[in-house]
Protein backbone atom coordinates (compact mmCIF):
# COMPACT_ATOMS: atom_id res chain seq x y z
CA UNK A 1 0.00 0.00 0.00
CA UNK A 2 1.54 3.30 -1.10
CA UNK A 3 1.12 6.22 1.30
CA UNK A 4 2.23 9.86 1.13
CA UNK A 5 2.35 11.88 4.33
CA UNK A 6 2.16 15.66 3.82
CA UNK A 7 3.25 18.23 6.40
CA UNK A 8 3.70 21.95 5.69
CA UNK A 9 5.60 22.95 8.85
CA UNK A 10 9.15 24.20 8.41
CA UNK A 11 9.95 23.84 12.12
CA UNK A 12 9.55 20.77 14.30
CA UNK A 13 6.39 21.05 16.38
CA UNK A 14 4.02 18.52 17.85
CA UNK A 15 2.76 17.35 14.44
CA UNK A 16 6.30 16.70 13.24
CA UNK A 17 7.26 14.76 16.34
CA UNK A 18 4.07 12.74 16.06
CA UNK A 19 4.89 11.88 12.44
CA UNK A 20 8.42 10.80 13.39
CA UNK A 21 7.01 8.57 16.12
CA UNK A 22 4.73 6.86 13.58
CA UNK A 23 7.51 6.45 11.01
CA UNK A 24 9.64 4.57 13.52
CA UNK A 25 6.95 1.93 13.99
CA UNK A 26 5.24 1.47 10.61
CA UNK A 27 5.43 -2.04 9.17
CA UNK A 28 7.52 -1.38 6.06
CA UNK A 29 6.72 -4.77 4.59
CA UNK A 30 3.05 -3.68 4.48
CA UNK A 31 3.37 0.03 3.71
CA UNK A 32 5.44 1.96 1.13
CA UNK A 33 5.67 5.42 2.67
CA UNK A 34 7.12 8.71 1.45
CA UNK A 35 6.93 12.09 3.18
CA UNK A 36 6.23 15.42 1.47
CA UNK A 37 7.80 18.39 3.29
CA UNK A 38 8.78 22.00 2.61
CA UNK A 39 12.24 22.40 1.15
CA UNK A 40 14.85 22.75 3.90
CA UNK A 41 12.33 22.04 6.65
CA UNK A 42 13.90 20.97 9.95
CA UNK A 43 12.15 17.62 9.66
CA UNK A 44 13.74 16.64 6.33
CA UNK A 45 16.99 15.18 7.67
CA UNK A 46 15.29 13.45 10.57
CA UNK A 47 12.86 11.67 8.23
CA UNK A 48 15.73 10.66 5.92
CA UNK A 49 17.68 9.34 8.91
CA UNK A 50 14.80 6.91 9.51
CA UNK A 51 15.27 5.57 5.98
CA UNK A 52 12.29 7.20 4.25
CA UNK A 53 12.28 9.10 0.97
CA UNK A 54 11.38 12.79 1.23
CA UNK A 55 9.80 14.87 -1.52
CA UNK A 56 10.68 18.53 -0.90
CA UNK A 57 8.24 21.28 -1.91
CA UNK A 58 8.99 24.77 -3.20
CA UNK A 59 5.65 26.19 -2.06
CA UNK A 60 3.30 25.93 0.91
CA UNK A 61 5.79 26.57 3.69
CA UNK A 62 3.94 26.95 7.02
CA UNK A 63 0.65 27.46 5.17
CA UNK A 64 -2.33 25.15 5.29
CA UNK A 65 -3.54 26.54 1.98
CA UNK A 66 -1.58 28.13 -0.86
CA UNK A 67 -2.68 28.03 -4.48
CA UNK A 68 0.83 27.38 -5.80
CA UNK A 69 1.28 24.56 -3.28
CA UNK A 70 -1.93 22.92 -4.48
CA UNK A 71 -0.65 22.94 -8.06
CA UNK A 72 2.71 21.54 -6.97
CA UNK A 73 1.06 18.78 -4.93
CA UNK A 74 -1.16 17.79 -7.87
CA UNK A 75 1.99 17.11 -9.90
CA UNK A 76 3.46 15.07 -7.06
CA UNK A 77 0.33 12.98 -6.64
CA UNK A 78 -0.03 12.36 -10.37
CA UNK A 79 3.59 11.16 -10.43
CA UNK A 80 3.52 9.05 -7.26
CA UNK A 81 0.01 7.52 -7.63
CA UNK A 82 -0.51 6.91 -3.89
CA UNK A 83 -3.27 4.73 -2.46
CA UNK A 84 -3.55 7.07 0.52
CA UNK A 85 -2.62 10.71 1.09
CA UNK A 86 -2.37 11.41 4.81
CA UNK A 87 -2.20 15.13 5.55
CA UNK A 88 -1.38 16.90 8.77
CA UNK A 89 -3.76 19.86 8.53
CA UNK A 90 -2.66 20.70 4.98
CA UNK A 91 -5.74 21.95 3.11
CA UNK A 92 -3.69 22.28 -0.10
CA UNK A 93 -2.83 18.59 0.04
CA UNK A 94 -6.43 17.52 0.54
CA UNK A 95 -7.64 19.66 -2.36
CA UNK A 96 -4.88 18.33 -4.61
CA UNK A 97 -5.58 14.74 -3.59
CA UNK A 98 -9.28 15.18 -4.34
CA UNK A 99 -8.56 16.62 -7.77
CA UNK A 100 -6.17 13.75 -8.49
CA UNK A 101 -8.77 11.20 -7.35
CA UNK A 102 -6.47 9.65 -4.79
CA UNK A 103 -8.41 6.62 -3.45
CA UNK A 104 -8.25 7.66 0.22
CA UNK A 105 -7.58 11.02 1.88
CA UNK A 106 -6.80 11.05 5.59
CA UNK A 107 -6.21 14.03 7.82
CA UNK A 108 -4.81 14.19 11.34
CA UNK A 109 -6.42 17.04 13.27
CA UNK A 110 -3.91 18.16 15.89
CA UNK A 111 -5.82 21.09 17.36
CA UNK A 112 -8.80 21.37 19.72
CA UNK A 113 -9.78 24.85 18.52
CA UNK A 114 -10.49 26.49 15.16
CA UNK A 115 -7.75 28.95 14.16
CA UNK A 116 -9.24 32.48 14.01
CA UNK A 117 -8.24 32.89 10.36
CA UNK A 118 -10.75 30.19 9.35
CA UNK A 119 -13.60 32.28 10.77
CA UNK A 120 -12.74 34.85 8.10
CA UNK A 121 -12.00 32.44 5.28
CA UNK A 122 -15.06 30.30 6.01
CA UNK A 123 -17.64 32.69 7.51
CA UNK A 124 -20.67 30.51 6.96
CA UNK A 125 -21.91 28.19 9.69
CA UNK A 126 -20.61 24.63 9.37
CA UNK A 127 -18.53 25.51 6.28
CA UNK A 128 -15.46 24.15 8.08
CA UNK A 129 -17.23 20.84 8.68
CA UNK A 130 -18.56 20.71 5.11
CA UNK A 131 -15.02 21.06 3.76
CA UNK A 132 -13.82 18.27 6.06
CA UNK A 133 -16.68 16.02 4.98
CA UNK A 134 -15.95 16.59 1.29
CA UNK A 135 -12.14 16.46 1.34
CA UNK A 136 -11.45 13.74 3.93
CA UNK A 137 -12.35 10.07 3.99
CA UNK A 138 -11.21 9.81 7.60
CA UNK A 139 -10.04 12.38 10.12
CA UNK A 140 -7.86 11.28 13.00
CA UNK A 141 -8.59 13.38 16.09
CA UNK A 142 -5.74 13.19 18.57
CA UNK A 143 -8.10 13.55 21.54
CA UNK A 144 -11.81 13.39 22.31
CA UNK A 145 -11.73 17.17 22.76
CA UNK A 146 -10.64 17.58 19.15
CA UNK A 147 -13.35 15.17 17.98
CA UNK A 148 -16.04 17.13 19.83
CA UNK A 149 -14.91 20.42 18.28
CA UNK A 150 -14.95 18.89 14.80
CA UNK A 151 -18.50 17.61 15.29
CA UNK A 152 -19.66 20.97 16.64
CA UNK A 153 -18.41 22.55 13.40
CA UNK A 154 -20.36 20.18 11.24
CA UNK A 155 -17.93 17.33 10.56
CA UNK A 156 -19.74 14.00 10.47
CA UNK A 157 -18.84 11.88 13.47
CA UNK A 158 -18.66 8.85 11.17
CA UNK A 159 -15.71 10.54 9.46
CA UNK A 160 -13.73 10.82 12.70
CA UNK A 161 -11.68 8.34 14.67
CA UNK A 162 -9.89 9.30 17.89
CA UNK A 163 -6.32 8.03 18.24
CA UNK A 164 -4.35 9.59 21.10
CA UNK A 165 -0.87 10.93 20.42
CA UNK A 166 1.81 8.41 21.25
CA UNK A 167 5.38 9.08 22.35
CA UNK A 168 8.64 7.21 22.35
CA UNK A 169 9.80 6.58 25.92
CA UNK A 170 12.58 9.03 26.64
CA UNK A 171 16.00 7.62 27.42
CA UNK A 172 17.27 7.82 30.97
CA UNK A 173 20.50 9.77 31.21
CA UNK A 174 23.40 8.87 33.48
CA UNK A 175 24.12 10.65 36.74
CA UNK A 176 27.24 12.10 35.11
CA UNK A 177 25.25 13.54 32.20
CA UNK A 178 22.60 14.93 34.52
CA UNK A 179 25.23 16.55 36.73
CA UNK A 180 26.98 18.12 33.74
CA UNK A 181 23.75 19.55 32.36
CA UNK A 182 22.65 20.92 35.72
CA UNK A 183 26.00 22.62 36.12
CA UNK A 184 25.83 24.14 32.62
CA UNK A 185 22.41 25.59 33.47
CA UNK A 186 23.53 26.96 36.81
CA UNK A 187 21.55 24.42 38.83
CA UNK A 188 22.71 22.95 42.13
CA UNK A 189 21.77 19.61 43.64
CA UNK A 190 19.35 21.37 45.99
CA UNK A 191 17.32 23.03 43.21
CA UNK A 192 13.81 21.68 42.55
CA UNK A 193 13.09 22.08 38.82
CA UNK A 194 9.77 22.81 37.10
CA UNK A 195 10.09 22.51 33.32
CA UNK A 196 7.92 23.79 30.50
CA UNK A 197 8.88 22.29 27.14
CA UNK A 198 6.89 24.01 24.40
CA UNK A 199 7.07 26.48 21.53
CA UNK A 200 7.31 30.05 22.78
CA UNK A 201 3.98 31.05 21.24
CA UNK A 202 0.83 32.60 22.78
CA UNK A 203 -1.25 29.39 22.90
CA UNK A 204 1.30 27.78 25.26
CA UNK A 205 0.90 30.62 27.81
CA UNK A 206 4.42 30.90 29.21
CA UNK A 207 3.32 34.18 30.81
CA UNK A 208 1.23 32.31 33.38
CA UNK A 209 4.22 30.01 34.04
CA UNK A 210 6.48 32.99 34.73
CA UNK A 211 3.93 34.78 36.94
CA UNK A 212 3.46 31.57 38.95
CA UNK A 213 7.23 31.11 39.18
CA UNK A 214 7.59 34.57 40.65
CA UNK A 215 4.92 33.81 43.26
CA UNK A 216 6.35 30.41 44.24
CA UNK A 217 9.94 31.67 44.35
CA UNK A 218 9.07 34.32 46.96
CA UNK A 219 8.85 31.69 49.68
CA UNK A 220 10.94 28.88 48.17
CA UNK A 221 14.43 30.02 47.21
CA UNK A 222 15.47 26.60 45.86
CA UNK A 223 12.87 26.46 43.06
CA UNK A 224 14.03 26.87 39.46
CA UNK A 225 11.97 27.19 36.26
CA UNK A 226 13.28 25.74 33.00
CA UNK A 227 11.88 26.78 29.61
CA UNK A 228 12.89 24.66 26.62
CA UNK A 229 11.82 25.84 23.17
CA UNK A 230 11.98 28.75 20.81
CA UNK A 231 9.40 31.04 19.26
CA UNK A 232 8.18 34.55 18.59
CA UNK A 233 7.71 35.45 22.29
CA UNK A 234 11.22 34.77 23.54
CA UNK A 235 12.29 38.40 23.95
CA UNK A 236 9.05 39.44 25.65
CA UNK A 237 9.20 36.45 28.01
CA UNK A 238 12.77 37.23 29.00
CA UNK A 239 11.68 40.80 29.71
CA UNK A 240 8.74 39.55 31.77
CA UNK A 241 11.04 37.37 33.90
CA UNK A 242 13.26 40.39 34.47
CA UNK A 243 10.29 42.58 35.39
CA UNK A 244 9.18 39.93 37.89
CA UNK A 245 12.66 39.91 39.43
CA UNK A 246 13.36 36.24 38.69
CA UNK A 247 15.81 36.36 35.77
CA UNK A 248 18.21 34.32 37.90
CA UNK A 249 15.58 31.63 38.48
CA UNK A 250 14.03 31.28 35.00
CA UNK A 251 16.33 29.45 32.58
CA UNK A 252 15.78 29.77 28.82
CA UNK A 253 17.49 26.74 27.28
CA UNK A 254 16.40 27.34 23.67
CA UNK A 255 15.24 24.70 21.20
CA UNK A 256 16.51 21.14 21.51
CA UNK A 257 15.82 18.25 19.16
CA UNK A 258 16.51 15.94 22.10
CA UNK A 259 14.49 16.88 25.18
CA UNK A 260 15.46 13.77 27.14
CA UNK A 261 18.39 15.40 29.00
CA UNK A 262 16.15 18.25 30.15
CA UNK A 263 13.33 15.93 31.20
CA UNK A 264 15.83 13.86 33.20
CA UNK A 265 16.75 16.84 35.38
CA UNK A 266 13.11 17.86 35.81
CA UNK A 267 11.12 17.23 38.97
CA UNK A 268 7.71 18.34 37.66
CA UNK A 269 6.51 18.81 34.07
CA UNK A 270 4.27 21.87 33.48
CA UNK A 271 1.74 22.61 30.73
CA UNK A 272 -0.07 25.96 30.70
CA UNK A 273 -1.71 25.77 27.27
CA UNK A 274 -5.01 27.40 26.38
CA UNK A 275 -5.67 24.47 24.04
CA UNK A 276 -4.27 20.92 23.78
CA UNK A 277 -5.33 17.62 22.34
CA UNK A 278 -2.99 14.98 23.81
CA UNK A 279 0.23 16.80 24.61
CA UNK A 280 3.44 15.05 23.56
CA UNK A 281 5.50 16.85 26.19
CA UNK A 282 3.20 15.47 28.89
CA UNK A 283 3.33 11.90 27.59
CA UNK A 284 7.11 12.07 27.11
CA UNK A 285 7.45 13.22 30.71
CA UNK A 286 5.19 10.39 31.83
CA UNK A 287 7.55 7.90 30.16
CA UNK A 288 10.16 8.92 32.76
CA UNK A 289 7.61 8.93 35.56
CA UNK A 290 7.35 12.72 35.81
CA UNK A 291 4.32 14.15 37.61
CA UNK A 292 2.62 17.02 35.76
CA UNK A 293 0.88 20.27 36.56
CA UNK A 294 -1.44 21.12 33.69
CA UNK A 295 -4.08 23.68 32.74
CA UNK A 296 -7.68 22.54 32.64
CA UNK A 297 -8.15 22.58 28.85
CA UNK A 298 -9.97 19.49 27.65
CA UNK A 299 -6.97 17.63 26.23
CA UNK A 300 -5.00 17.96 29.46
CA UNK A 301 -7.96 16.81 31.55
CA UNK A 302 -8.02 13.58 29.53
CA UNK A 303 -4.35 12.89 30.35
CA UNK A 304 -3.94 14.14 33.92
CA UNK A 305 -6.04 12.72 36.74
CA UNK A 306 -5.96 15.44 39.38
CA UNK A 307 -4.24 14.16 42.51
CA UNK A 308 -3.11 10.91 40.89
CA UNK A 309 -0.49 11.50 38.17
CA UNK A 310 -0.44 15.28 38.56
CA UNK A 311 -2.38 18.39 39.47
CA UNK A 312 -4.78 20.52 37.42
CA UNK A 313 -5.09 24.31 37.63
CA UNK A 314 -7.48 26.77 36.01
CA UNK A 315 -6.18 28.11 32.69
CA UNK A 316 -4.46 31.51 33.12
CA UNK A 317 -4.68 31.23 36.94
CA UNK A 318 -1.08 31.85 37.98
CA UNK A 319 -1.92 31.85 41.71
CA UNK A 320 -3.44 28.38 41.46
CA UNK A 321 -0.43 27.18 39.47
CA UNK A 322 1.95 28.60 42.08
CA UNK A 323 0.04 26.80 44.84
CA UNK A 324 0.30 23.52 42.90
CA UNK A 325 4.05 24.06 42.44
CA UNK A 326 4.57 24.62 46.15
CA UNK A 327 2.39 21.63 47.05
CA UNK A 328 4.53 19.22 45.03
CA UNK A 329 7.83 20.79 46.04
CA UNK A 330 6.91 20.38 49.73
CA UNK A 331 5.47 16.81 49.55
CA UNK A 332 8.00 14.14 48.50
CA UNK A 333 5.57 11.32 49.40
CA UNK A 334 2.87 12.72 47.10
CA UNK A 335 5.50 13.32 44.42
CA UNK A 336 6.64 9.69 44.53
CA UNK A 337 3.06 8.42 44.33
CA UNK A 338 2.49 10.54 41.22
CA UNK A 339 5.74 9.33 39.62
CA UNK A 340 4.52 5.74 39.76
CA UNK A 341 1.06 6.66 38.42
CA UNK A 342 2.57 8.68 35.55
CA UNK A 343 4.71 5.77 34.38
CA UNK A 344 1.74 3.38 34.48
CA UNK A 345 -0.47 5.82 32.55
CA UNK A 346 2.11 6.17 29.79
CA UNK A 347 2.61 2.44 29.33
CA UNK A 348 -1.13 1.78 29.16
CA UNK A 349 -2.22 4.63 26.86
CA UNK A 350 0.42 6.81 25.29
CA UNK A 351 3.19 4.81 23.61
CA UNK A 352 4.06 5.47 19.95
CA UNK A 353 3.78 1.74 19.20
CA UNK A 354 0.15 1.62 20.37
CA UNK A 355 -0.71 4.73 18.35
CA UNK A 356 0.95 3.47 15.16
CA UNK A 357 -0.75 0.09 15.33
CA UNK A 358 -4.13 1.83 15.47
CA UNK A 359 -3.24 3.96 12.42
CA UNK A 360 -2.08 0.90 10.49
CA UNK A 361 -5.36 -0.82 11.27
CA UNK A 362 -7.24 2.23 9.98
CA UNK A 363 -5.26 2.26 6.73
CA UNK A 364 -5.81 -1.41 6.02
CA UNK A 365 -9.49 -1.54 6.91
CA UNK A 366 -10.43 1.62 5.01
CA UNK A 367 -8.41 0.54 1.98
CA UNK A 368 -10.11 -2.86 2.00
CA UNK A 369 -13.53 -1.17 2.14
CA UNK A 370 -12.63 1.10 -0.77
CA UNK A 371 -11.42 -1.80 -2.87
CA UNK A 372 -14.57 -3.79 -2.09
CA UNK A 373 -16.76 -0.89 -3.20
CA UNK A 374 -14.89 -0.72 -6.50
CA UNK A 375 -14.90 -4.48 -6.98
CA UNK A 376 -11.15 -4.76 -6.58
CA UNK A 377 -9.02 -7.02 -4.44
CA UNK A 378 -7.07 -5.27 -1.71
CA UNK A 379 -3.38 -6.08 -1.44
CA UNK A 380 -3.64 -6.10 2.35
CA UNK A 381 -6.08 -8.05 4.48
CA UNK A 382 -8.20 -6.08 6.96
CA UNK A 383 -7.12 -6.38 10.58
Amino acid sequence: MKILHVLSDTNIGGAGILLLNCLRHFDRSEFDIKVVLPRDAELVDRVKDLGYDVIEMKYGHDASYEKAATRELKKIFFSERPDIVHTHSSLSARIAAKKCRVPLIFQTHHCAVVPPKYKTVFPFKNAFGAINNYLSDKIIATAEAAEDILVMQGTKRSKIITIANGSEPLRRTSDTEKSALRKSLGLTDSNFVFSMIARLEPVKDHRTFIFAAAEAARTHENLRFLIVGKGSLEDSLRSLAADCGISDKVIFAGFSSDVAPYMNITDVNVNCSFSETSCLALSEGMSLGLPSIASDCAGNLAMINNGENGLIFETKNSEMLATAMITLAENPTLLEKMRQASKETFEQKYTAAVMTKQIEKLYINEYAKKCKLKGKTANAKPL
